[in-house]
């Protein structure tokens, strides 16, 4: 969750990858490894971003799984696709049903006969398949290309960041903010 966290706030801070590196005196590549999973920053710097980014360094680490944890990935396609070109938003797909098969780029490039950092250039958005890949991609994940460029990542989801900003308050604020809201939600639930 640490990437996918580190994504949204910098995201919702309205930050370029280059930006957040440039404020931390850190490299552009180490921010993508961060925010693909790669790689995973030290502590020294997870307290640098969370401080950089204004969230909760608790937030950034914590790994319980709640009913945000669903959530917040959901939400993540809502953000991005706001801030991303097409070849970003194509391999926030890929990686998006890479993950949800439950495979790992390994297996992937592995199944469809390409080399593992091929994988990695379509998933960071810094190359964009052939229509051959897209075909054995469509297949491997079980779906059209169509489905696989075009879908709603969120369709469970019928709101979205850019319509619901509070949702990222949420999501951002420390675990006693959020047991409070859990508690609130719990007894309009029970209504």
């Amino acid at each position: 969750m640490l990437a996918y966290r580190i994504k949204m706030a910098r995201l919702n801070k309205g930050w370029s990858q280059g930006k957040l590196a440039e404020n931390l005196g850190k490299t552009r590549t180490a921010v993508v490894n961060w925010e693909t999973g790669y790689a995973t920053p030290e502590a020294s710097t997870i307290a640098k971003i969370a401080e950089a980014l204004e969230v909760e360094r608790e937030w950034l680490i914590d790994t319980s799984n709640d009913e945000f944890e669903k959530m917040e990935m959901h939400l993540e396609k809502d953000k991005v696709a706001t801030n991303m070109t097409n070849a970003e938003k194509i391999g926030a797909r890929l990686r998006y049903f890479r993950k949800r098969k439950g495979l790992t780029g390994e297996q992937v490039a592995a199944s469809i006969n390409i080399a593992r950092p091929t994988i990695s250039g379509y998933e960071s958005g810094r190359r964009e398949p052939n229509f051959e890949t897209l075909i054995l991609l469509s297949k491997l994940y079980g779906m059209s290309i169509d489905q696989l460029l075009e879908c709603n990542m969120a369709d469970d989801v019928s709101f979205s960041v850019e319509s619901e900003p509070w949702i990222f308050e949420i999501l951002a604020a420390n675990q006693e903010k959020k047991n409070a809201i859990k508690k609130i939600w719990e007894t309009i639930r029970d209504l």
